[in-house]
């Protein structure tokens, strides 16, 4: 049987990059990147026993997302040892980063970033770690890489909640504004669906003053906090201050 342009290139590809876990390649003008079994080494090889089933399950994974059509990269082409995918744009990180993006396009590509989510929430699929450089964002699309949560979810709504603590916690860790970060959020609030966006970010505000002691006991290390600390702390104070705006219960 005749190969296809793609599997011909697949195979130099592999052919030339035995030892390369993850590289980019082109057929035509279609971009693409193969990624391989990993190879633990020494002390790795405990943590990470089983590479090629790591590999299968992630192929799973891919092959269910794409059959409910979930805003993530697209498979197309796998073997036990490698899988390949179409190339899902600049991350969104990138994007963030590009001093030649103007502010109010950077605002619109993180409104696509919230509606993604929501879209894959409405799916009731979750990320488990929606950071933006697990995002690629071209032409207004939006697509998730690396997945970290299981398909059988336990806790659906949790799992929400938690992507959509992490999304905004990614958004303060890479320093974006106040006013960038709450457009985000309301489009992810805005999105209607059966125990929508709004529901979700409710009880993401209700969890967090439940958690508010946290606030208080780690407030004192502000001036010497890192990035993440930081983070959290700003999203301590964004979620405590939307809580504090609601109307008292009657």
């Amino acid at each position: 049987m005749k190969l296809t342009e793609l599997q011909q290139t697949i195979k130099k590809v592999l052919k030339t990059n035995k030892t390369v876990r993850v590289v980019s390649f082109k057929v035509g003008d279609k971009k693409y990147w193969l990624k391989q079994t990993e190879q633990p080494r020494g002390f790795m090889r405990l943590l990470k026993p089983n590479p090629k089933n790591a590999l299968k399950h992630e192929v799973g994974v891919l092959q269910y997302l794409n059959k409910m059509a979930a805003p993530c990269a697209i498979l197309v082409a796998y073997d036990e040892d490698y899988l390949v995918l179409k190339d899902i744009g600049k991350t969104v990180n990138q994007w963030m980063r590009d001093a030649t993006v103007d502010e109010l396009q950077k605002k619109a590509i993180l409104n696509d970033c919230a509606l993604a989510l929501a879209e894959l929430h409405q799916l009731d699929l979750v990320h488990g770690r929606p950071a933006i450089r697990d995002m690629g964002w071209h032409n207004g699309k939006v697509r998730f890489i690396d997945f970290e949560s299981k398909l059988n979810i336990q806790r659906l709504q949790w799992n929400k909640i938690r992507d959509l603590l992490i999304f905004i916690h990614d958004l303060y860790r890479n320093n974006l504004s106040a006013e960038m970060i709450e457009s985000a959020v309301s489009q992810y609030r805005q999105y209607d669906y059966p125990a929508g966006g709004e529901q979700v970010w409710q009880a993401s505000v209700a969890f967090i003053y439940k958690c508010r002691f946290l606030y208080t006991l780690f407030k004192p290390f502000y001036p010497i906090a890192g990035k993440d600390l930081l983070a959290s702390l700003k999203l301590f104070e964004y979620l405590l201050f939307e809580h504090s705006r609601k109307e008292p219960e009657t």
